[in-house]
């Protein structure tokens, strides 16, 4: 998955998370490049930078990419550690 798609993936998940320790969800312009920051009820902000690599000879960004899509019964588990 390449970074912009994950990255709004990663908002979807977030916002849709209904997580009680997660205020706000918001995009923010830094040097050029878009953050995610998480805003929590705590008064506390964490600020998520997302970037890509590939190995020499990996992915063609000069292609279309080639999404792949899990199976609809398969699930992705969320866990909180306390």
């Amino acid at each position: 998955m390449r970074v912009p798609r994950f990255k709004e993936w990663l908002h979807e998940q977030l916002v849709d998370s209904g997580h009680a320790g997660v205020a706000s969800i918001e995009w923010q312009q830094h040097d050029g490049q878009t953050n995610t920051v998480v805003n929590g009820t705590d008064g506390r902000s964490l600020h998520l930078l997302i970037v890509g690599g590939s190995a020499p000879g990996g992915d063609d960004h000069t292609q279309p990419e080639k999404i792949v899509h899990r199976s609809p019964e398969s699930s992705i588990q969320v866990h909180q550690r306390n």
